[in-house]
């Protein structure tokens, strides 16, 4: 309800349309349409539908429709909003169809939009914004459509009162007139009629449409045909193939009237066959190819020889299937598909952009994989056509291939689940064989960890002797892991040999170590007898022959681990200096893994602050460039403005001069004239009759050259007004021009601060020369 004071009763304007009342109401107007628009989900376009037509909104836009003195881009919105507003509710679309124009003889609104489509005078963006509003109107509108149709069927024609035309006879009338362009919106509101209803399609193959000469009536859909074949307009041709498409889709009847055509087939398989280099001319030739398709698709084999297998075989034999197919994927390949695929409705400023409808791209997008489907594997489409009778062979077949697709199915999730289980026991023997692993690594590591203790006990032993040594007490038996499971590989037993083979080496060393040399040690507490000299050499020389050479290796293995030590030192304080890359690789064996994780932190960081530091680097430089734009746009806008401002000021002056001096002159001419007159009308008549008839004759001329003069003054006067409406009307432009500048100025402005605020986020300095130049322009503005 708030709207309806802004959109008011046009008619009652005195002052007519301005440019800001104009944007008004366009502002107001995409507002409803935003509410409105089928985009919107479902429920809440609904009901801001039925909240606009409760409030008035809707009324008051029927109103501006049908007023008089409509600027002709408000028109064009107003009935785009209006659109919206039908389409698709029932409610709102009756109430529109019963609105009439206030004239005689009185017609339906809907009539004089279609009279202002096929009208080849009218704005083109204006008849296509009444294609969309017609569009609407018949949308998911059953009644709208069968009363179209209604109007078409001969029995209804005669009903027609003489003068008045009907919705019917204005589009048939639009699909064969001399304009392409009342060809091609014609052609898409028809289709617009029969494409939600396979009834309407059956029932506008009654139509019959008279022919010049006296000739027997022609059908619709046969003089559509022909009109294909003869016409050279692209766009016409466009629009009648779409037609054809949207009528024999779902219709086997229109398939069956369509192939009758005599030439009709040749035709279509001429265009198919023709190769054009235009993208235009290519979706033309899609059409051909995707209307002989659904002529496939939809074919009930009532035609001889054009049934549908023969289609089928005629298109291989003379295109090829791939040819056909491409010819066919052309379509969706140009951009007016793309376009009109978005949205409901016609978004073209040109003709060159009428290619295709909404309507259209819908259509092709269900049937397409189906063509294909049918073209490729050669598969009768007897349920599309309504023959669901199928023989017992095929019926047998079909049970077969149920069957075996079953079978398929039970052995896929046997598959399914043995994978399972594969997988599971997979994922364990994976889990087991890691522990095996690990287990193995730790027997290595305490094999190693034994064998250093091992080496460390014989060198003390053999360095800390004493020549009389305490007996040891025997050495307690080497406590083992846990015997290795039976499931443990060969490796694990070998090495359990090899360890207790050195710990017996090594156990044997040590107790010839420790023995004594002079004296055995007591046995059972009780002390042994001496022996002989003789015995104790004998005994005692090998014993002392072993320890020595055990000596003598050891001392041997230490001069060569010192030596070693020594050129390992050596090397390393003569090694020159290395690339990088190679220290890094010889050092890092030296570094602990912190060390390593940490100089990769350190080199990451570095990158990334190098990086941030290029990547300011070159938003620095791009915004450099972008204000040094904006400093010579706007540079140049002050230049303009400057000289507007001249211009604005010498016309002013010109102009209140030009008319003072007019003005002045004017004056003085009708003071003359007037000081003329009175000293004529002053003089008194003379006695004699030949006097008074001179004194007539002389007033009279007088009177005439004060007529004269006066007539002259007052054309002279008109002259000047003219001309002062003419300067005042300049002046208006000039204001208007210098109000664009300074609007495009304060853009200019608003960019360059936008771009000055995101260089001090990325931290570049902004010098004050730039914000002094701001203040200066704020100053001149």
């Amino acid at each position: 309800s708030r709207l309806l004071p802004a959109l008011g009763n046009p008619e009652n304007e005195d002052y007519g349309w301005d440019a800001q009342k104009v944007s008004n109401m366009l502002h107001i107007l995409q507002l409803i349409r935003t509410l409105v628009a089928p985009t919107n989900p479902q429920q809440i376009t609904s009901s801001c539908q039925h909240a606009c037509k409760q409030s008035g909104v809707l009324e008051e836009l029927e109103e501006v429709l049908l007023a008089s003195g409509i600027p002709a881009d408000v028109l064009t919105e107003a009935i785009n909003t209006i659109a919206d507003l039908i389409r698709g509710n029932n409610d709102n679309q009756d109430q529109f169809s019963s609105v009439v124009a206030p004239m005689e003889p009185v017609r339906p609104v809907l009539v004089l939009l279609l009279i202002s489509m096929v009208n080849d005078k009218q704005p083109f963006l204006l008849r296509c914004a009444v294609l969309y509003c017609v569009q609407s109107f018949l949308y998911k509108n059953n009644v709208g459509q069968k009363s179209i149709v209604d109007s078409l069927l001969p029995q209804q024609t005669e009903q027609v009162p003489e003068g008045e035309v009907s919705s019917g006879q204005l589009l048939c009338g639009g699909l064969f007139s001399s304009d392409p362009i009342s060809n091609w919106l014609s052609s898409v509101a028809v289709a617009q009629v029969i494409s939600e209803s396979p009834e309407m399609k059956e029932e506008m193959l009654r139509v019959q449409l008279a022919t010049q000469g006296g000739n027997a009536p022609m059908s619709l859909l046969v003089q559509s045909i022909t009109v294909i074949q003869h016409n050279a307009a692209l766009t016409t041709r466009l629009g009648l193939l779409q037609l054809m498409c949207v009528w024999v889709a779902n219709c086997p009847p229109a398939v069956s009237c369509l192939l009758q055509v005599e030439g009709s087939v040749n035709f279509l398989m001429a265009q198919i066959c023709s190769n054009e280099h235009d993208d235009t001319e290519k979706v033309a030739n899609g059409l051909c190819a995707f209307l002989l398709g659904l002529c496939i698709l939809y074919n009930n084999n009532t035609v001889s020889g054009l049934g549908q297998e023969d289609l089928v075989t005629l298109v291989e034999k003379r295109v090829g299937a791939d040819t056909f197919l491409d010819k066919i994927a052309d379509i969706p390949k140009h951009e007016g598909f793309n376009k009109a695929l978005k949205s409901p409705q016609l978004r073209s400023t040109s003709i060159n952009e009428l290619i295709v409808d909404n309507l259209f791209c819908t259509l092709f997008r269900s049937l397409d994989n189906e063509i294909t489907t049918v073209i490729v594997n050669r598969k009768t489409a007897a349920i599309m056509n309504g023959n669901q009778q199928l023989d017992a062979s095929t019926q047998n077949a079909i049970e077969n291939y149920k069957t075996f697709i079953r079978e398929q199915d039970c052995k896929i999730k046997d598959y399914i689940e043995a994978n399972q289980q594969y997988d599971a026991e997979y994922r364990n023997l994976q889990a087991r064989y890691d522990e095996l692993n690990n287990n193995l690594q730790l027997l290595r590591d305490q094999n190693a960890i034994l064998q250093a203790q091992a080496m460390n006990a014989a060198t003390s032993t053999a360095n800390l002797a004493p020549p009389e040594i305490a007996p040891t007490p025997p050495r307690p038996p080497m406590q083992y892991l846990e015997p290795p499971s039976a499931n443990q590989t060969q490796e694990l037993e070998s090495l359990k040999k090899q360890v207790e083979q050195q710990e017996e080496y090594i156990q044997e060393l040590e107790a010839r170590l420790n023995e004594e040399p002079a004296s055995p040690p007591p046995q059972n507490g009780f002390p042994q007898p001496e022996l002989k000299d003789s015995q104790a050499q004998t005994v005692t020389d090998p014993k002392a022959l072993t320890n020595e050479m055990l000596r003598n290796q050891l001392d041997v293995l230490r001069a060569l681990i010192m030596k070693k030590d020594s050129e390992l030192l050596k090397i390393k304080n003569e090694m020159p200096l290395h690339t990088p890359q190679e220290r890094d690789r010889f050092e890092d064996m030296f570094k602990t893994t912190l060390e390593i994780e940490a100089e990769k932190r350190k080199k990451a960081e570095s990158l990334e602050i190098e990086l941030k530091e290029q990547e300011i680097e070159r938003l620095k430089a791009m915004h450099e460039v972008e204000l040094d734009e904006l400093r010579k746009d706007r540079n140049k806008v002050e230049a303009q403005l400057f000289k507007v401002q001249h211009e604005l000021d010498d016309a002013k002056q010109y102009g209140t001069q030009k008319s003072k001096e007019a003005i002045a002159a004017l004056e003085s001419k009708l003071l003359t004239v007037k000081t003329e007159l009175d000293e004529v009308k002053s003089q008194e008549p003379t006695a004699s009759a030949a006097g008074i008839s001179a004194a007539g004759i002389s007033a009279a001329a007088a009177q005439e050259a004060v007529n004269a003069a006066t007539s002259q003054l007052q054309a002279q006067v008109t002259s000047l007004k003219s001309d002062l409406e003419t300067s005042k009307v300049a002046l208006e432009d000039l204001r208007s021009e210098q109000e664009d500048l300074l609007v495009m100025l304060s853009d200019q402005e608003e960019k360059m601060a936008e771009y000055k605020a995101k260089l001090r986020e990325v931290q570049i300095p902004v010098s004050d020369d730039e914000d002094n130049d701001v203040d200066n322009e704020d100053d001149l503005t």
